[in-house]
């Protein structure tokens, strides 16, 4: 939303509200730094999450995927956009029912979901997440915080490597090459 090139929702006064009606910011003293960011949670196989439906309800996101640090992040989730008005965040340490958008199809299911556990994509396509799984990140998420970022073969183009090779130290880059993960350095 920062840069103008994303298609999520830009009302920086609602946004504001909801941060405090969401997380109890005070939104009067903190930096724009430490509200939260907004994200997407995807398939361990990028490649797979790339080629699926279930990504695609999220595109407004971006195409370039982040993974972030475990150890370096607070993340909270719901199951739905947060600015719905079902889904509650609550932390991805100690998720609470609350953050599902569609609790009685859960609960309607609940023995089924338990076979659709290896992949949230598989846990969409039964219906139990409505569009995608949206984390919200809190407080600062620097370059320390980076494990790797996945860019997909047809943006490496638009790309300065130079900025990008300055990082390869503390940062892995990944590509796709004919359906296949790769290391770009």
């Amino acid at each position: 939303m920062e840069t103008g090139k994303s298609g999520a929702y830009f009302n920086p006064k609602e946004r504001m509200e909801a941060s405090r009606n969401l997380f109890g910011t005070d939104i009067n003293s903190i930096d724009a730094k430490d509200f939260e960011k907004y994200g997407l949670l995807m398939d361990k196989d990028i490649i797979r999450e790339s080629q699926e439906s279930a990504a695609v309800n999220a595109w407004f996101y971006g195409r370039i995927a982040v993974r972030f640090k475990k150890d370096k992040v607070v993340a909270t989730f719901t199951m739905d956009d947060s600015l719905n008005d079902k889904p509650i965040p609550s932390l991805t340490t100690d998720p609470r029912l609350t953050s599902f958008q569609s609790m009685d199809i859960l609960f309607r299911n609940l023995n089924k979901a338990n076979q659709y556990t290896k992949s949230h994509i598989d846990f969409w396509d039964q219906g139990y997440i409505d569009s995608y799984v949206e984390l919200q990140f809190h407080g600062h998420l620097g370059v320390d915080a980076i494990e790797s970022i996945f860019i997909p073969s047809y943006l490496l183009n638009q790309i300065d490597m130079d900025i990008l090779r300055k990082y390869s130290g503390s940062i892995k880059f990944y590509t796709e090459e004919n359906g296949v993960l790769k290391l770009l350095f």
